[in-house]
């Protein structure tokens, strides 16, 4: 009997061992970007717009970086931006960091890795809002 619990222990430790070593997700992450965001959330409010981080569907936190890249009086301009983890997980929130003079483009990444990563690119009008 003794011998039996302890195979049984031995095997469901084994389980739980190789479980905990297991691979990280395969393929790549997923973006979305919302805009304008809703002003129910108390930690999206003053956003200007978020970002979504997924794989295969399901809200991951993944890193998130990203870039303003401009042209202000014939002069380009590149500020890095800064991103604020929401109450939801794998929603970020970016507030304006950028003058409202010039023309814009923010160019936003999500990596799951160091050579897995999803992008996007968000032109900004000339009134300073996202194009649809």
């Amino acid at each position: 009997m003794k011998r039996t619990f302890a195979k049984a222990t031995f095997a469901a430790l084994s389980v739980v061992a190789v479980m905990a070593m297991a691979p990280a997700p395969v393929g790549p992450p997923w973006i979305s970007i919302e805009y304008p965001p809703s002003p129910f959330d108390a930690t999206t409010r003053d956003a200007f717009l978020l970002v979504h981080a997924f794989h295969h569907g399901t809200p991951m936190n993944f890193p998130v970086a990203g870039k303003a890249e401009g042209v202000v009086a014939g002069k380009r301009k590149s500020i890095t931006l800064d991103f604020t983890r929401t109450s939801r997980d794998g929603v970020y929130a970016l507030k304006r960091q950028w003058p409202t003079e010039g023309n814009w483009v923010l160019a936003i990444d999500v990596s799951q890795a160091a050579d897995d990563k999803a992008g996007a690119l968000v032109e900004l009008s000339a009134t300073g809002g996202a194009k649809p």
